[in-house]
């Protein structure tokens, strides 16, 4: 039986809390902002969007994997991160 060893580059946990702190940081900013509420929810969804991608990417390691994860991703969280505002449009604005 071979054993394979997957190779991780050095792992940048620590540049990664950071960054998400930082956008944790905007995201909070933004709420004290005087923009319309769909704006909001827009951006507050984006920033969103981009942690998760982060976390998944780096902190469940998917970003090391063989197979393109952002692409799996986009595919198939965008339209409903595209949805969920459409169904809130209503109340929203």
């Amino acid at each position: 039986m071979t054993e394979e060893t997957h190779e991780h580059p050095s792992r940048p946990y620590f540049k990664v809390l950071v960054i998400l702190a930082v956008l944790t940081i905007i995201e909070v900013s933004v709420t004290y902002t005087g923009i319309s509420e769909a704006i909001l929810l827009w951006i507050l969804l984006s920033l969103a969007f981009v942690k998760a991608n982060l976390v998944i990417a780096f902190y469940m390691h998917v970003k090391y994997e063989p197979k393109p994860w952002l692409l799996y991703t986009i595919v198939f969280v965008l339209p409903f991160a595209l949805a969920f505002p459409m169904a809130f449009f209503p109340t929203v604005g």
